[in-house]
């Protein structure tokens, strides 16, 4: 029973874990809606291939480029010009990429300075599990409530703790360290 997502990856970890960008894509869209299941599933197994997680972190931030495309065309009051809309597409999507291995290239170091012997795959992996929120995180920056987008900015960098304690990127003193600073409600739950 349940639904397709939960026997997917039920919690504590599956052994026929799906694997290449399919099973990335499915385990980002869990992990966005804060089910940890796909974190723990992927700690012990072998990473997937870096090619599939990189295609889910470009899905991911084509998807948000698309939208703040649709939303400048919408939002501002005059459209601009299709080739300008290309040129600032390409130019932000190049950014996001590079700003995303920024990201799974400071997680590797973090783990490598707290310990941690694991590829670096897996650190670009935890980065795609996390960018479905990134689309949000854009389109928030032109809603008309100033800040909103923080939300989103708290949201991941709270996912990214968790992911970095339950995908073992982190040493258990250091994970023991970030865990004490989930709600106590999660706690409860993961004990």
């Amino acid at each position: 029973g349940g639904s397709p997502l939960g026997r997917a990856f039920p919690r504590g970890g599956n052994a026929d874990m799906k694997t290449g960008m399919a099973g990335v894509l499915e385990a980002s869209l869990r992990v966005s809606a804060a089910i940890e299941a796909p974190f723990e599933s992927y700690r012990e197994a072998p990473p997937p291939d870096a090619p599939a997680a990189a295609g889910v972190l470009v899905f991911w931030c084509c998807v948000g480029v698309f939208l703040c495309l649709g939303l400048a065309v919408l939002r501002l009051p005059q459209a601009p010009p299709p080739a300008r809309l290309a040129i600032v597409g390409a130019a932000a999507l190049g950014l996001l990429v590079l700003g995303a291995l920024g990201a799974a290239a400071l997680f590797h170091l973090a783990a490598h300075l707290r310990g941690a012997d694991v590829p670096f795959e897996r650190s670009l992996l935890l980065v795609a599990l996390v960018s479905p929120l990134l689309p949000a995180h854009l389109a928030l920056f032109w809603a008309p409530v100033p800040y909103l987008w923080a939300l989103t900015t708290v949201y991941s960098a709270w996912l990214c703790s968790r992911g970095l304690i339950r995908m073992g990127l982190l040493s258990d003193g250091t994970a023991a360290a970030l865990a004490a600073c989930s709600p106590p409600q999660l706690r409860a739950v993961e004990s």
